[in-house]
């Protein structure tokens, strides 16, 4: 401690009092007394922080004025005493965010570097307040201040067997992920500093679930190649589809995948070239049916279609046309979209190009006026829809005014689902048209099935990774649509052709899916997923001779690729890491309300319309670390914080409900806002 006297250096005549009063006392008593003189309450209480938030600016002034006096002289006994009464105000987030708009994030960074070699008591309490601190990174300037140095990381690799330092730093730089790691080339060796941590027996739960959204940041969007120089954290997301967690089994394939597109392995041309196949996969083709394979259909329709097309030119007869369109249309893949048609000749018809002449076709085919012409002329007003427009809004028109004339019109619930914005009212949609279109084409059910399995896997990652720890309804939801997938996956890849256009993408949803649903039931080796794995790789060879499809990996291949790869030694790894996370959270998780739930059940119909995970959203939110609203069980000293049930802020200020005890409010704005939803639930209603 500098021995300077404070009185000679001009200090304020509050500091010089407590100067006096405290030099060479135990800490405890600095504590005491200095929160006496400021005015702090007792804070170990709601009642004490709901009286903080009163005079909260003028505590504040008094604080940062004791700081910037003892910091001129250096008196670290004094600023500990305010770093460790800052850590007592911070369990409220609202006070919290107070000491970050007031400045108090730069002043802790200062004395973090300033104390790295000087005092180990105030560069631990102050790489605790700055953990804290830095779940408002948003605030403005608290990023600029994280910028001046990366502290966190310096303090982390200088003192790597202090566990309490460990557990802040990581803190840290998890609430400040995006600031902290700038980029790659900085962060090297970070990444391994991590996943070395999590090995240790002793590391808490905060810590570990602090070390996942670093991991997460640093895995996410990278190609396989870029995560082959990172081996430790591809065999830690391995692992961690094996938890009994399944948001965190789910996290682990989201941050290798992102959301599955549906045009992840979507061919881009078709060639008409079976015959070109090797004799061992013309033999699965011949195994499954030459008569029912998607290039075989295609080839014959061609044939077929040479002479109508004649027809048409020579005799303009639209009426073969069109029946020879529709009837191919809901037996194999789209016709006119693709530009192997032969081309049209100018002189003699009024359209510009064959699908050009579908409404002409549909026409003529309405005047019959019986159901199976209608069937077929709506099945060519929709195809050219499909082909020519640009407005959803049009295309969806048509395809319910179908569907309303006949609901057993397959061709109609297909172009619905490939259209539809609301994917919820799409699956519904699909769900209807495989129960009552019994008699429709194979290949209308598969793109039904197809539908299904995209949109269950796209609803059930959205549930579970935006779901808390302790949301169980919710959680529950998400694993129901991933046994959709599985059902519906499962259902196309026994049906369809070994040629389906889609059947790659089906299976690599249905595998990424599997690890997600099955977790830590499947075996070390993954032998169940074999034969899907078989049926993959000969469905890719006969649509790399069959299609002209030259584009990348897909993302998922790649991530149930590297997880494969990295299967068992992730397990040897990080299997007790993963047993005690999932311990952990077990013993940290309590069911919501059943006034929660409600409010979930209604969101989750129009799941399609939030916003959908994302890098920041994943980080910044409560699927791993709730710390921005509730705050960290361990690092928090102080008490319990509730979260307000229309505003969801959690405080000291919210109240409970008189009536029911079940629901707690920031105050009667919120209460009577909340009224007419709660009111069902309220003892006192």
């Amino acid at each position: 401690m500098n021995t300077a006297n404070p009185r000679q250096d001009h200090s304020s005549d509050l500091y010089s009092q407590i100067y006096v009063t405290t030099h060479g006392e135990p800490l405890s008593y600095a504590i005491h007394l200095v929160r006496d003189y400021v005015g702090i309450p007792r804070v170990t209480a709601r009642s004490g922080l709901r009286e903080l938030h009163d005079k909260i600016s003028a505590v504040s002034t008094k604080l940062d004025e004791l700081y910037l006096a003892a910091y001129t002289v250096q008196d670290w006994h004094t600023l500990t005493t305010i770093v460790t009464l800052w850590l007592y105000i911070c369990p409220d987030p609202i006070l919290c965010r107070k000491l970050v708009q007031r400045g108090v994030t730069s002043k802790a960074l200062q004395l973090l570097g300033t104390a790295q070699a000087v005092d180990p008591c105030t560069r631990r309490r102050t790489l605790h307040l700055v953990s804290m601190l830095s779940r408002y990174e948003d605030e403005p300037g608290v990023k600029m201040s994280l910028r001046k140095g990366n502290l966190a990381l310096k303090t982390f690799r200088r003192f790597p067997s202090d566990p309490r330092m460990r557990d802040f730093a990581i803190a840290t730089v998890a609430h400040s992920v995006d600031v902290e790691i700038r980029d790659y080339d900085l962060a090297t060796g970070w990444p391994e500093t991590i996943t070395s941590a999590l090995a240790d027996p002793f590391a808490a739960h905060d810590e570990l679930r602090h070390a996942i959204p670093i991991l997460i940041y640093f895995a996410h969007g990278r190609s396989s190649h870029e995560m082959e120089k990172l081996p430790g954290i591809t065999a830690f997301f391995a692992a961690l589809s094996r938890s009994y967690d399944i948001t965190l089994r789910c996290l682990s394939m989201w941050t290798l995948v992102g959301i599955p597109s549906l045009f992840d392995n979507m061919p881009t041309s078709f060639v008409l070239t079976p015959e070109r196949l090797p004799p061992h996969l013309r033999r699965t083709l011949e195994e499954y049916g030459m008569d029912r394979c998607d290039s075989i259909l295609m080839e014959r329709f061609m044939r077929k279609l040479s002479p109508i097309l004649r027809d048409l030119v020579k005799y303009h007869d639209l009426y073969k046309f069109g029946t020879v369109m529709a009837e191919h249309l809901v037996l194999s893949q789209y016709v006119c979209r693709y530009k192997y048609l032969p081309k049209f000749p100018v002189k003699g018809l009024p359209y510009e190009t064959w699908k050009h002449a579908l409404p002409a076709a549909a026409k003529v085919l309405r005047e019959r006026g019986d159901a199976a012409h209608l069937d077929m002329a709506d099945i060519l007003d929709l195809e050219f829809m499909i082909s020519c427009s640009t407005d959803p809004n049009e295309k969806l028109s048509l395809a319910r005014a179908v569907i309303a004339r006949n609901p057993r019109h397959g061709f109609a619930r297909m172009v619905f689902c490939l259209e539809a914005q609301d994917r919820e009212e799409a699956i519904r949609v699909a769900e209807e048209g495989l129960e009552l279109c019994r008699d429709a084409s194979p290949y209308i059910r598969r793109q039904l099935l197809r539908h299904l399995a995209q949109d269950n896997t796209q609803k059930g990652w959205f549930l579970l990774l935006g779901a808390s720890l302790s949301d169980v309804e919710r959680r529950s939801a998400g694993a129901s649509c991933l046994e959709a997938v599985a059902r519906y996956a499962g259902m196309f890849i026994s049906e369809a052709p070994p040629d389906a256009e889609y059947l790659v993408h089906v299976l690599d949803l249905y595998l990424v899916n599997m690890l997600i649903l099955r977790g830590s039931a499947l075996s070390e080796n993954l032998s169940e997923l074999q034969p899907y794995l078989d049926r993959r790789e000969a469905a890719q060879n006969i649509l790399s001779y069959t299609y002209n499809n030259e584009r990348a990996e897909p993302r998922m291949t790649q991530a149930h690729t590297m997880i494969r790869r990295e299967y068992s030694n992730g397990i040897k790894r990080y299997a007790d890491v993963i047993s005690r996370l999932d311990s952990l959270q077990a013993d940290t998780a309590q069911p919501t309300s059943s006034l929660t739930r409600d409010i979930h059940a209604i969101c989750w119909t129009n799941w399609w319309s939030s916003p959908k995970p994302s890098l920041t959203s994943i980080v910044r939110g409560e699927v791993i670390c709730r710390c921005r609203s509730n705050g960290c069980r361990r690092t928090d000293p102080g008490p319990r914080m509730y979260h307000c049930s229309k505003c969801a802020q959690a405080s000291a200020m919210v109240r409970r409900c008189s009536g029911c005890h079940n629901a707690w409010y920031c105050d009667t704005k919120c209460q009577r806002a909340h009224w007419e939803e709660h009111k069902k639930k309220c003892r006192s209603s």
